[in-house]
């Protein structure tokens, strides 16, 4: 469930949050949501400042529409970095957790076969 989380859930911190990695889930919700909220608004200057012939007016605005792009493109980057890196923690886990259940399994076996 955890891997399944990371995959598709995990740009939102929500893996973190399942695991109880509280602190790690709101940084990564944060990221995420600053870097959407970045992206919205660079988006929302291109649309606004077109002019009929499909550019946009100020060159000053075209730089600082180039500098929010590079910026959420960056958090962004960072982002996938996080969910990477816990996307293996969640699987070293899920490992841990497997071998633990086995062996408590096998010992049970092993009791049951002493009687």
């Amino acid at each position: 469930i955890v891997l399944l989380l990371s995959i598709f859930l995990g740009g939102l911190g929500i893996d973190m949050f399942y695991i109880d990695e509280k602190k790690r889930g709101l940084r990564k919700l944060i990221l995420g949501v600053v870097a959407f909220v970045i992206f919205l608004v660079a988006i929302a200057l291109v649309n606004v400042n077109m002019n009929p012939y499909g550019g946009i007016n100020s060159p000053g605005l075209r730089i600082l529409i180039g500098i929010l792009m590079v910026v959420a493109s960056i958090t962004i980057l960072i982002q996938m970095v996080f969910v990477i890196i816990d996307w293996f923690k969640c699987s070293e886990l899920t490992k841990k957790k497997n071998y633990l259940m086995f062996t408590q399994a096998l010992n049970a076996c092993k009791k049951g076969g002493d009687k």
